[in-house]
């Protein structure tokens, strides 16, 4: 059995599905296009997610690092002059 193919390439959500009619073949073409296009946004969702947190990190660590030290400044009896 394959498996589908993840494009890491994708760059945008794909919007446009196509709706299953009564009329459809019970095909597996018919059924893996869609849930192809499902599985790639997931997939496009889950490296979008994955950006937002590494930038959401980066600038908690760089706030967090900023703020330490003008604390330590401000209560360090050998930095105050």
């Amino acid at each position: 059995m394959a498996n589908f193919e993840i494009n890491e390439e994708q760059a945008a959500l794909i919007r446009e599905l196509r709706k299953l009619e009564t009329s459809d073949p019970v095909h597996a073409d018919v059924y893996n296009a869609l849930f192809g296009k499902l599985i790639n946004n997931d997939a496009f969702l889950e490296r979008l997610a994955n950006k937002m947190i590494e930038k959401a990190c980066c600038a908690m660590c760089w706030t967090a690092s900023t703020h330490s030290r003008s604390w330590q400044r401000m209560w360090d009896p050998k930095s105050r002059r």
